[in-house]
């Protein structure tokens, strides 16, 4: 099976799920993390076919599996997850809505400053050779001067012994 064929059958088992609630198991981030994968060996053009693909119901998938991929690096301390969430925006290519980007990606920094020393903009640096113009541009727009979650509207709380980033009710 040739990989792009295999990106359109991963996002294609993606396109159904709910994101609306944090998953019991792990199938859906690694289906992410497979789709990644053969996402970064695609050629140029079979990229941009990939990202046109995207309908806005995909885009609210994907985006939703950053926060989970965000939550796992949390989980695992594996700062794979905070790539492999970094990367769902690049694919998703800021075509829905910026503000749910927006929203993701104060959740992604706030993991990435947990688990890592990188710096956000590095992090969008080691990725580059994956993006599009649209998707860099729109990431090196984003910046969080502070870690402070809280004036985005969000918390952290512990849940079944795992730390979990949610809207503050």
């Amino acid at each position: 099976m040739n990989d792009l064929l295999k990106c359109d059958l991963l996002l294609n088992k993606l396109k159904n799920l709910s994101v609306r609630f944090h998953p019991k198991s792990d199938v859906s981030i690694h289906i992410l993390r497979d789709l990644v994968e053969t996402f970064y060996v695609l050629s140029e053009e079979d990229k941009e076919i990939v990202i046109s693909s995207i309908d806005n119901k995909l885009s609210m998938v994907l985006l939703g599996l950053s926060d989970f991929c965000a939550d796992k690096a949390l989980d695992t301390k594996d700062s794979i997850w905070i790539d492999i969430a970094l990367m769902a925006h690049v694919i998703e290519n800021f075509q829905f809505d910026y503000r749910e980007n927006l929203m993701s990606l104060v959740v992604i920094s706030f993991a990435n400053n947990l688990i890592t020393n990188k710096k956000f903009r590095e992090l969008i640096q080691d990725l580059r050779p994956m993006m599009n113009y649209k998707a860099y541009k729109e990431l090196t727009k984003f910046q969080i001067n502070n870690n402070d979650i809280n004036s985005f509207g969000l918390k952290t709380i512990m849940k079944d012994g795992k730390l979990r980033i949610v809207p503050e009710s």
